[in-house]
């Protein structure tokens, strides 16, 4: 089930904005801002904020990956019995984990449990913020100079920037790989494992 709430943490100052885009506007500014949270979210598979997801229905088996991780709390986890829905209980029917759920006895049913559950960042880290500045400056530059541009760090406050048609969007993001949440499946039968779950 695709998550449709809107984001709610904006990663790059007001200030700074006025500062790189002095022509726009408020509300361009904050959909500006919107769209490059929402690209680091993406790019990290996760909401920098935690979120409620019900109503979802996965198989009933051994190892469940919920589709929005980390996990920060399951709600209710429930099994189907005929048109009856049966409450099952944590630690005894099965176990949370930062990234699944484990059942204690599966019964390998397709679409089985329904599942209610809050995930999402507890808090936004750090580089994500200097990443969100960093891809403002970049959409800056890129927009006045009409070239990609890069900047070579010196100060914090004094960057130089040069050309380089080797940056993009992505090669900043990179700075974030080790915030991605993604699942694998390991080899046939042996379940799945989650990359990236702090």
């Amino acid at each position: 089930m695709a998550d449709t709430t809107p984001v709610t943490v904006q990663l790059v100052p007001d200030d700074k904005l006025i500062e790189l885009f002095p022509t726009l506007d408020a509300s361009a500014r904050s959909a500006l801002n919107i769209s490059i949270t929402q690209m680091i979210e993406e790019y990290c598979n996760t909401k920098f904020d935690s979120r409620s997801y019900e109503g979802e229905y996965y198989d009933d088996k051994a190892d469940i990956l919920l589709d929005n991780m980390p996990i920060l709390s399951i709600t209710s986890v429930q099994r189907k019995n005929g048109e009856d829905l049966t409450d099952l209980v944590a630690d005894e029917d099965y176990y949370v984990y930062p990234d699944r759920l484990v059942m204690d006895s599966p019964t390998g049913y397709r679409r089985y449990l329904k599942i209610a559950y809050v995930a999402g960042m507890p808090s936004v880290p750090p580089l994500a913020y200097q990443v969100a500045l960093d891809l403002a400056r970049y959409k800056a530059f890129k927009d006045t100079e009409g070239i990609m541009l890069f900047y070579k760090a010196q100060t914090f406050e004094e960057r130089q920037y040069q050309t380089n048609p080797d940056v993009s969007e992505v090669k900043i993001l990179s700075r974030l790989s080790r915030y991605v949440q993604s699942s694998r499946k390991k080899s046939a039968g042996k379940g799945a494992i989650r990359v990236g779950v702090m």
